[in-house]
């Protein structure tokens, strides 16, 4: 795994685990994603993932790679209680995006204009 910096929605420092992968599975946040690569293995793919870890496990952001370009954007930010805050979403093909929010229990409460293509 590769050590890399990243910044938070809230302008925080962190530092990810950079793992790399095949495809998703659900429709939840954050994405699930499956099927490891080894990062050797994205030389010879067309499509894959490359999500983004903290020091604790959760997933901080995914982006979806297709020859080379990154055309989607997922960035999560968290409670202290480990759910999931919200996620900002961006399609770099048409450059729309938004953020979803989710209360302290979990559940959806608001959105602004999110993109829903994956």
């Amino acid at each position: 795994m590769n050590r890399m910096n990243c910044i938070l929605l809230d302008g925080s420092l962190c530092f990810d685990n950079r793992r790399f992968f095949a495809s998703f599975v659900g429709i939840g946040l954050p994405l699930r994603l499956i099927s490891e690569l080894e990062p050797s293995a994205i030389l010879h793919r067309n499509t894959y993932f490359v999500a983004y870890y903290d020091d604790i496990g959760r997933q901080t952001r995914c982006d979806k790679m297709v020859y080379g370009d990154r055309i989607l954007s997922h960035i999560y930010e968290y409670y202290p209680s480990g759910l999931l805050k919200s996620a900002s979403i961006r399609s770099d093909e048409d450059d729309d995006g938004g953020v979803i929010f989710f209360d302290e229990n979990g559940k959806r409460f608001a959105r602004s204009g999110v993109v829903t293509k994956t």
